[in-house]
């Protein structure tokens, strides 16, 4: 989420910029801590499309896709 954060505010853009997102999980599990991390740290509430897939990295939980428009 920082990572993104950084790539957003490299485009001078914020989370409140992100139109759409989808978020992949490889254990759907994770998805209720995701939906805390995003209430806790003050998200904006945005349009995430949830799936269960496999991820390109096996040390990742999971992996956020998204569209911003400045």
């Amino acid at each position: 989420m920082k990572v993104i954060s950084a790539i957003l505010a490299s485009c001078n853009m914020t989370w409140s910029n992100t139109v759409m997102a989808i978020a992949y999980f490889k254990d759907i599990k994770d998805l209720p801590l995701f939906r805390e991390y995003l209430k806790v740290n003050n998200y904006p509430d945005i349009p995430i499309a949830i799936s269960h897939a496999n991820i390109c990295r096996d040390d990742l939980l999971f992996e956020v896709e998204l569209n911003a428009i400045r």
